[in-house]
Protein backbone atom coordinates (compact mmCIF):
# COMPACT_ATOMS: atom_id res chain seq x y z
CA UNK A 1 0.00 0.00 0.00
CA UNK A 2 1.27 3.48 -1.14
CA UNK A 3 1.09 6.59 1.35
CA UNK A 4 -1.37 8.39 -1.77
CA UNK A 5 -3.68 5.20 -0.77
CA UNK A 6 -3.23 5.50 3.09
CA UNK A 7 -3.92 9.38 3.00
CA UNK A 8 -7.19 8.76 0.95
CA UNK A 9 -7.99 6.04 3.71
CA UNK A 10 -7.41 8.82 6.47
CA UNK A 11 -10.04 10.97 4.58
CA UNK A 12 -12.65 8.37 4.27
CA UNK A 13 -12.58 7.91 7.51
CA UNK A 14 -12.49 11.73 9.17
CA UNK A 15 -15.79 12.01 6.39
CA UNK A 16 -16.80 9.23 8.48
CA UNK A 17 -16.24 10.83 11.48
CA UNK A 18 -17.88 14.52 10.60
CA UNK A 19 -21.18 12.18 9.60
CA UNK A 20 -20.66 10.70 13.56
CA UNK A 21 -20.14 7.32 11.86
CA UNK A 22 -16.60 6.47 13.81
CA UNK A 23 -15.53 3.04 13.09
CA UNK A 24 -12.15 2.96 13.08
CA UNK A 25 -9.89 -0.18 12.15
CA UNK A 26 -6.57 0.85 11.23
CA UNK A 27 -3.16 -0.55 10.38
CA UNK A 28 -0.25 0.39 9.13
CA UNK A 29 1.62 -2.28 6.45
CA UNK A 30 5.18 -2.80 7.62
CA UNK A 31 6.62 -1.99 4.28
CA UNK A 32 5.62 1.47 5.07
CA UNK A 33 8.84 1.78 6.28
CA UNK A 34 7.42 4.21 9.22
CA UNK A 35 10.25 5.82 11.43
CA UNK A 36 8.37 9.07 13.03
CA UNK A 37 7.50 8.19 16.40
CA UNK A 38 3.66 8.09 17.03
CA UNK A 39 2.53 10.87 19.28
CA UNK A 40 -1.22 11.11 20.54
CA UNK A 41 -2.65 14.76 20.89
CA UNK A 42 -5.10 15.46 22.82
CA UNK A 43 -6.58 19.25 22.20
CA UNK A 44 -9.13 20.07 24.99
CA UNK A 45 -11.74 22.18 23.49
CA UNK A 46 -15.03 22.83 26.24
CA UNK A 47 -15.15 22.34 29.96
CA UNK A 48 -18.52 21.69 32.01
CA UNK A 49 -19.08 22.11 35.79
CA UNK A 50 -16.95 18.79 36.56
CA UNK A 51 -15.51 18.05 33.03
CA UNK A 52 -13.26 19.07 30.29
CA UNK A 53 -13.94 17.58 27.21
CA UNK A 54 -11.58 17.36 23.85
CA UNK A 55 -10.91 15.28 20.63
CA UNK A 56 -7.84 13.22 20.21
CA UNK A 57 -6.01 12.09 17.52
CA UNK A 58 -3.25 9.61 16.94
CA UNK A 59 -0.59 11.16 14.62
CA UNK A 60 0.68 9.84 11.68
CA UNK A 61 -2.09 6.99 11.96
CA UNK A 62 -5.49 8.05 11.17
CA UNK A 63 -7.25 7.83 14.42
CA UNK A 64 -9.84 10.43 15.81
CA UNK A 65 -11.68 10.16 18.97
CA UNK A 66 -13.66 12.46 21.98
CA UNK A 67 -11.85 12.51 25.00
CA UNK A 68 -13.15 13.49 28.98
CA UNK A 69 -11.01 14.13 32.03
CA UNK A 70 -12.41 14.89 35.69
CA UNK A 71 -12.17 19.18 35.72
CA UNK A 72 -10.84 19.02 39.26
CA UNK A 73 -7.93 16.49 39.06
CA UNK A 74 -6.83 17.15 35.03
CA UNK A 75 -3.43 16.64 34.34
CA UNK A 76 -1.42 19.96 33.61
CA UNK A 77 -1.09 20.83 29.47
CA UNK A 78 1.96 19.52 28.27
CA UNK A 79 3.62 16.67 26.60
CA UNK A 80 4.06 13.53 28.31
CA UNK A 81 6.05 9.76 28.02
CA UNK A 82 3.28 7.34 27.81
CA UNK A 83 4.37 3.88 28.60
CA UNK A 84 2.71 0.46 28.85
CA UNK A 85 2.30 -1.41 32.88
CA UNK A 86 -0.18 -3.60 33.89
CA UNK A 87 -2.99 -1.72 35.87
CA UNK A 88 -4.39 -3.96 38.60
CA UNK A 89 -7.64 -1.89 38.66
CA UNK A 90 -8.21 -3.17 34.95
CA UNK A 91 -6.49 -6.02 35.05
CA UNK A 92 -4.81 -5.96 31.83
CA UNK A 93 -1.74 -4.03 30.46
CA UNK A 94 -2.53 -0.07 29.60
CA UNK A 95 -1.46 3.24 28.98
CA UNK A 96 0.37 4.87 32.06
CA UNK A 97 1.05 8.61 31.19
CA UNK A 98 4.34 9.72 32.60
CA UNK A 99 3.16 12.89 34.44
CA UNK A 100 5.38 14.45 37.11
CA UNK A 101 4.37 14.02 40.81
CA UNK A 102 1.58 11.66 39.98
CA UNK A 103 0.67 8.32 39.84
CA UNK A 104 -1.56 6.41 37.77
CA UNK A 105 -2.52 8.33 35.26
CA UNK A 106 -4.10 6.49 32.46
CA UNK A 107 -5.99 6.11 28.98
CA UNK A 108 -8.92 4.09 30.05
CA UNK A 109 -12.54 3.16 28.97
CA UNK A 110 -15.22 5.65 31.03
CA UNK A 111 -17.84 7.50 30.30
CA UNK A 112 -18.20 10.00 33.07
CA UNK A 113 -16.40 12.97 34.36
CA UNK A 114 -16.88 11.68 38.23
CA UNK A 115 -15.28 8.37 36.94
CA UNK A 116 -11.75 9.67 36.30
CA UNK A 117 -8.65 10.91 38.87
CA UNK A 118 -6.56 12.88 36.54
CA UNK A 119 -6.95 9.99 33.70
CA UNK A 120 -8.36 10.94 30.52
CA UNK A 121 -10.96 8.43 28.78
CA UNK A 122 -12.10 8.09 25.49
CA UNK A 123 -15.11 7.44 23.43
CA UNK A 124 -17.02 7.83 19.52
CA UNK A 125 -19.32 10.64 20.16
CA UNK A 126 -19.93 13.10 22.71
CA UNK A 127 -23.15 13.78 24.50
CA UNK A 128 -23.24 16.91 27.39
CA UNK A 129 -21.65 15.90 30.25
CA UNK A 130 -20.29 12.34 28.83
CA UNK A 131 -18.29 9.98 26.22
CA UNK A 132 -20.37 7.17 24.39
CA UNK A 133 -18.61 3.89 23.61
CA UNK A 134 -15.51 4.18 25.82
CA UNK A 135 -14.66 0.20 25.56
CA UNK A 136 -14.83 -0.05 22.24
CA UNK A 137 -12.98 3.48 21.52
CA UNK A 138 -10.31 2.42 23.71
CA UNK A 139 -9.52 -0.98 22.91
CA UNK A 140 -9.93 0.52 19.19
CA UNK A 141 -7.26 2.95 20.22
CA UNK A 142 -4.72 0.44 22.05
CA UNK A 143 -4.98 -1.83 19.57
CA UNK A 144 -2.79 0.96 17.72
CA UNK A 145 -0.72 2.44 20.39
CA UNK A 146 -0.23 -1.12 22.13
CA UNK A 147 3.41 -1.95 20.58
CA UNK A 148 4.86 1.45 19.91
CA UNK A 149 8.31 2.69 21.15
CA UNK A 150 8.88 6.69 22.16
CA UNK A 151 4.90 7.27 22.91
CA UNK A 152 4.31 10.47 23.64
CA UNK A 153 1.27 12.48 24.50
CA UNK A 154 0.64 15.87 24.25
CA UNK A 155 -2.01 18.18 26.23
CA UNK A 156 -3.01 20.77 25.20
CA UNK A 157 -5.38 23.63 26.71
CA UNK A 158 -8.79 25.00 25.16
CA UNK A 159 -7.41 27.55 23.52
CA UNK A 160 -8.12 31.71 24.58
CA UNK A 161 -11.06 33.11 22.88
CA UNK A 162 -9.79 36.44 20.96
CA UNK A 163 -12.75 37.78 20.53
CA UNK A 164 -14.55 39.59 22.90
CA UNK A 165 -17.95 38.54 24.80
CA UNK A 166 -21.14 40.67 23.06
CA UNK A 167 -22.38 41.18 26.37
CA UNK A 168 -19.73 43.02 28.14
CA UNK A 169 -18.59 46.29 26.71
CA UNK A 170 -15.08 46.84 25.89
CA UNK A 171 -12.58 48.33 28.44
CA UNK A 172 -11.41 51.97 27.99
CA UNK A 173 -8.46 52.30 26.17
CA UNK A 174 -6.02 54.11 28.89
CA UNK A 175 -4.05 57.01 27.08
CA UNK A 176 -0.47 56.88 27.25
CA UNK A 177 1.09 59.50 29.66
CA UNK A 178 2.53 62.72 28.26
CA UNK A 179 5.98 62.66 27.38
CA UNK A 180 7.97 65.47 29.17
CA UNK A 181 10.20 67.52 27.10
CA UNK A 182 13.86 67.35 27.32
CA UNK A 183 15.30 70.18 29.42
CA UNK A 184 17.55 72.39 27.57
CA UNK A 185 21.09 71.81 27.00
CA UNK A 186 23.35 73.83 29.27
Amino acid sequence: MCWKECFSNARAVLRGFIKGELTVQVSLPLETGLTTPMRITVNRTRQTKDGLFGRLVVTPVPFFCFTVENLKDAIPAGTYPVEFTWSPEFNQTMPLIDVPGRSAIRIHPANWPNQLLGCIAVGDKEEPDAVDNSRVTFNQLFSIIKNQKDLTIQVNDIPKEDTMDPEKPPEPAVPEPPVAPAPPAA
